[in-house]
């Protein structure tokens, strides 16, 4: 799992509903929030931020390190 990938695909399904203002779509994926919000918050639960964990610009295998 990837620490910034996670909050992003968050920020973008609101992002999306404001410009489009598509309820239907945010009714089919709004469901997957709560799960999503819930792995962040654990994730971050150590140091208040993700904790060993790689995000898209990291190098490979970055979460071995703290």
């Amino acid at each position: 799992m990837q620490a910034d990938t996670t909050t992003i695909w968050i920020i973008e399904l609101l992002e999306l509903y404001l410009h489009t203002g598509d309820v239907s779509f945010l009714e089919e994926l709004y469901p997957i929030v709560p799960g999503a919000v819930q792995w962040q918050i654990g994730a971050s639960a150590q140091l208040g931020l993700p904790y060993e964990l790689v995000c898209t610009y990291d190098i490979l295998d970055l979460q071995q390190y703290p």
